[in-house]
C-alpha cells in the first residue's frame, strides 16, 4: 500500500538581503546542479562542459581544482550555463566570486563567516549540514539554501520530509549519494539535487571518459518533470 505523504511544500523562491533580491530559479532553474570535484583543471572544464552539453542548466565547480574560479568563468562564457563555486572556504574568496559574476557559492558545513561575506557581497550561499540544528544555524547564519549533505545516509527524500515540518519554506539542497530514481521526489519537495559522481563519476573523469558524463548528465536531466519552484 501506498504511504500518503501529504501535500508537497514549496521552498520560498526568492532570497531577500535588504534592498536587494535574488530570485533562487535563476542559478538553478531545474533543481538540478552537476557538482564537479577534480584536483585536475583541464579535466574540471571538460567534465562542466560535458555536463552541460548533457542538459545541465546549472555547474557547480569545486574550489579543490586549482584556478577553480577561471574554470567557472570559462564554462560559464563558453555554454550559457549558471556557474557557482563549491568547497568554499576563504570568506575572502568570496568578493572575488561576485567580481567574476559567479551567482552561487557553496560552503560544505556550517561557516558563518562565508555566510556574512556573501550577503555583504550580495551573493547566493548555500551552507551544508546534515541535522535539524545545523540546519537552524546555517539559516540563522545567513545562507540562502541549506546544503543537506550526506542526503544518502540520512534517508533519502524521506528525512527531507522530515525536515520540512520544522523548515516548511527553508530552500533545501540535497547531496551526497542521491538515487536517480528519488530526484522527482526531491523536487517536489521544493529542494535543489546535487549530483557529484552520480553525473561525474571518478573513473570516468580519470579515463577522460566524457561521453559518458553526458548520458549521465542526459539521464538525470530527464528526471526533472515538473517546475521546482512556485
Amino acid at each position: 500500500m501506498e504511504k500518503n505523504r501529504g501535500p508537497a511544500r514549496r521552498a520560498r523562491s526568492a532570497w531577500h538581503d535588504g534592498a536587494s533580491v535574488v530570485i533562487l530559479e535563476e542559478p538553478f532553474p531545474s533543481g538540478i546542479v552537476g557538482i564537479v570535484r577534480t584536483d585536475d583543471s583541464d579535466t574540471a572544464f571538460r567534465a562542466a562542459v560535458a555536463g552541460v552539453e548533457g542538459g545541465l542548466q546549472t555547474i557547480q565547480v569545486s574550489m579543490t581544482a586549482p584556478d577553480a574560479l577561471d574554470i567557472a568563468r570559462g564554462v560559464a562564457a563558453s555554454t550559457g550555463a549558471r556557474v557557482g563555486l563549491g568547497s568554499m572556504t576563504d570568506p575572502k574568496a568570496v568578493a572575488q566570486a561576485k567580481k567574476a559574476r559567479i551567482p552561487f557559492i557553496a560552503t560544505p558545513f556550517l561557516h558563518p563567516e562565508v555566510a556574512a561575506a556573501a550577503r555583504r557581497e550580495g551573493i547566493v550561499c548555500v551552507m551544508g549540514a546534515t541535522t535539524p540544528s545545523e540546519v537552524f544555524q546555517a539559516d540563522r547564519a545567513g545562507a540562502a539554501m541549506v546544503d543537506v549533505f550526506p542526503i544518502g545516509s540520512m534517508g533519502g527524500p524521506s528525512y527531507v520530509r522530515l525536515l520540512r515540518e520544522p523548515f516548511p519554506t527553508l530552500p533545501l539542497w540535497a547531496s551526497g549519494g542521491v538515487d536517480f530514481d528519488d530526484i522527482p521526489e526531491y523536487l517536489e519537495l521544493g529542494g535543489v539535487v546535487g549530483l557529484t559522481t552520480g553525473v561525474f563519476p571518478t573513473d570516468a573523469l580519470r579515463r577522460g571518459d566524457f561521453a559518458a558524463v553526458r548520458e549521465l548528465a542526459s539521464r538525470a536531466t530527464a528526471m526533472s518533470p515538473r517546475a521546482v519552484w512556485g
